[in-house]
């Protein structure tokens, strides 16, 4: 009888432990998770108080300063040139056991301990994670920029992976918009917001967003509803991490949509082409030929840089050969039908695999307009709109 008793004091005692240990491991998910979304939202409001084009180094140093412990940049950091991030991520991703830097600033996952997962989780844990950045050249802050993303299993694809659905938005405000944004720009060219493919298990929602574009809308683009971090019913879609981008989205972003659209004029477009493109350059034509396409005669043409007005393109030799289209994306190029040798072109690169590589390394010439004095005018104002670029 007293065995019995004494088995039921350590077992009710066992019990009440369990009981103590998952109320405590409840508490302290749910307090370090209170605490990311307490830290997200002072980084936002200070990212959000950040003025792109008037912020000064010292700006950017108090900021340094205030968030060091989650701060770092690579290579060198002063009011010259610095690239400063910061990287804050829930407990559970941040364990060093699970995580280790990579030298950018970025986390490698590792693979053990996934069982853990679920738990976590259905404690109200939220694998997360928030990125900020901001670039400085001259003493000036030209772009910032905040990422947020939160793991969720409220949409599991894969039951094997628990996290394998998540939202992830950003607001980038830069000087020069990516290559594949800039078909959607043209009608709203300080401004963008899309929903981008190429997100497996995740719903995505980007903006951007140039130093001159209306404060207002800025301000829209930086509304992230932090309070995802902490809710136990997670948020299901980007409408809710980012609810003003996504009514912006919906007004601007989409096909069809009943916004009100103005076609701006070739001015316009080759200067977003000048502020846009990676590698902008003048070439000339060094050879021409024909060949027969799908039944059509079409002009091939060689060229050769004779000057970099953009981010260092090796200037000389190699030659290398273009189709010449009837058709091209950029205007200003009147007069550019039937080429000869000799004649002068701006030429506009995306990317490049290695800034040290000739022209025609791992590059497509994305287009061209002919060299005027008027084109090129324009030109180079789009390219002084991108101040973060190297110039000559």
């Amino acid at each position: 009888m007293i065995s019995r008793l004494r088995w039921g004091r350590v077992l009710r005692g066992f019990a009440v432990a369990v009981l103590v240990l998952a109320a405590g491991l409840a508490a302290f998910v749910q307090i370090q998770q209170h605490i990311l979304r307490w830290r997200a939202e002072r980084l936002l409001a200070d990212i959000r108080e950040i003025q792109m084009g008037k912020s000064t180094w010292a700006d950017a140093q108090r900021l340094m300063k205030q968030w060091g412990k989650w701060g770092g940049w690579q290579g060198s950091c002063t009011a010259k040139r610095c690239d400063y991030q910061i990287v804050m991520e829930d407990s559970f991703r941040a364990l060093p056991t699970f995580y280790v830097p990579s030298g950018d600033l970025r986390i490698a996952r590792r693979t053990c301990c996934r069982w853990l997962w679920k738990p976590y989780m259905a404690l109200g844990g939220r694998l997360s994670q928030v990125n900020a950045r901001l670039e400085v050249k001259d003493g000036v802050v030209w772009a910032k920029s905040i990422f947020v993303e939160i793991g969720t299993f409220k949409h599991m694809q894969d039951q094997s992976d628990p996290i394998s659905y998540s939202l992830v938005g950003n607001a980038a405000g830069m000087t020069s918009f990516p290559f594949d944004s800039r078909p959607n720009l043209l009608t709203r060219p300080e401004y963008l917001v899309s929903r981008p493919d190429g997100c497996e298990g995740c719903a995505f929602i980007g903006s951007h967003f140039s130093p001159f574009a209306d404060p207002v809308i800025v301000n829209q683009l930086l509304d992230f509803n932090l309070g995802c971090l902490t809710r136990y019913h997670p948020c299901e879609g980007v409408d809710e991490l980012m609810p003003s981008a996504w009514r912006l989205y919906n007004q601007t972003g989409q096909e069809g949509a009943s916004d009100q659209r103005i076609e701006p004029s070739d001015a316009q477009k080759l200067e977003i082409a000048g502020r846009d493109e990676r590698f902008v350059a003048i070439a000339e034509v060094a050879d021409t030929r024909y060949a027969l396409e799908e039944g059509k005669r079409i002009e091939w043409f060689a060229f050769r840089i004779v000057q970099s007005l953009k981010n260092g393109v090796p200037v000389g030799p190699p030659h290398r050969w273009e189709p010449n289209r009837a058709e091209r994306s950029y205007p200003g190029s009147e007069g550019t039908d039937d080429l000869k040798k000799g004649d002068r072109l701006i030429v506009f690169f995306a990317a490049r695999t290695n800034r040290s590589d000739p022209p025609n390394a791992g590059t497509e010439l994305d287009d061209f307009a002919a060299y005027t004095t008027r084109n090129l005018e324009i030109v180079q104002r789009g390219i002084a709109r991108d101040k973060l670029a190297d110039v000559p």
